[in-house]
């Protein structure tokens, strides 16, 4: 997956060959609880596009999209038909300018986990992505789960890769800061 350009997951997929299958699980308003730790926590409710992918017969990954309430406009059957980026650029007709991405492992919750017919306690690849506007506003914040052992994550870059920058330790693992002492 080429992290340095604004293509979708589905696109990105099908560029390199695959075909897969997508069964769009929910679009509507998300409730609070649903929308609870994204962008759009406050104020008017997000719609949630929930889309579960496969490919070979067995589901690989699951979305968790929410989009800017303006999606409410359009109905169920585009939703099911066009991806995400397609849903902003082409019916809603916002342009992104960038998006900020992270990745992590994390134990897939028990209704992710069923979905894509994972064991109990098994980890998943997250990969969170906000897409913004030139003008900074968030128009899709979004949390794919993927199953790990199916798909790399791969950048490209030129010249010297800053990464330890970008890394960044979530919770209560983060280490205590050393106190710099005399040298």
């Amino acid at each position: 997956h080429g992290l340095d350009n604004l293509t979708g997951f589905y696109d990105l997929l099908v560029e390199q060959g695959y075909k897969p299958k997508t069964r769009l699980l929910a679009f509507g308003p998300a409730s609070a609880n649903e929308r609870a730790g994204t962008v759009f926590e406050a104020g008017p409710a997000p719609i949630l596009l929930k889309r579960l992918y496969v490919l070979h017969g067995k589901p690989f990954a699951l979305m968790h999209g929410y989009l800017l309430p303006d999606a409410l406009r359009i109905t169920r059957a585009p939703a099911s038909t066009h991806t995400t980026y397609r849903i902003l650029s082409q019916l809603l007709g916002v342009q992104v300018a960038r998006a900020d991405i992270g990745i992590r492992a994390r134990q897939a919750p028990k209704d992710v986990a069923a979905l894509l017919k994972l064991p109990r306690g098994q980890h998943v690849l997250v990969m969170e992505r906000t897409s913004l506007t030139a003008a900074g506003l968030p128009v899709e914040h979004s949390f794919f789960y993927i199953v790990p052992d199916t798909y790399e994550f791969r950048l490209r870059v030129r010249g010297p890769l800053q990464i330890a920058g970008s890394l960044k330790q979530l919770g209560q693992n983060r280490p205590k800061r050393a106190r710099r002492t005399g040298d």
